[in-house]
């Protein structure tokens, strides 16, 4: 989804050894995105696991604004991962989430 192999993750982390600093970036805008869909959610635990398996969801449907695409498509890039933020937070906005 991002562009990251999670094997490679896992050898570098392995290897004591640091993210690129647009690999960092990338993993911190997935965690925004986890953020927003968290806040969404409910205060107890069973809620935050919903959110984050309806997110999980919504990243793999296609949207109508991404040209049918779904949001996990165009997150290879910064300006994407901006856009599918923007994205999430208007379908929550909008109660589509």
């Amino acid at each position: 989804m991002l562009g990251l192999k999670r094997t490679t993750l896992i050898r570098r982390s392995a290897a004591g050894e640091q993210l690129t600093p647009d690999e960092a970036e990338r993993i911190a805008d997935l965690s925004r995105l986890l953020a927003t869909a968290l806040s969404h959610g409910a205060n107890s635990a069973n809620g935050r696991r919903e959110s984050a398996t309806h997110l999980t969801r919504w990243l793999r449907t296609a949207h109508p604004r991404l040209d049918r695409r779904p949001p996990q498509s165009v997150m290879e890039y910064g300006f994407g991962r901006a856009q599918v933020q923007t994205l999430l937070n208007q379908d929550f906005a909008q109660g589509r989430l």
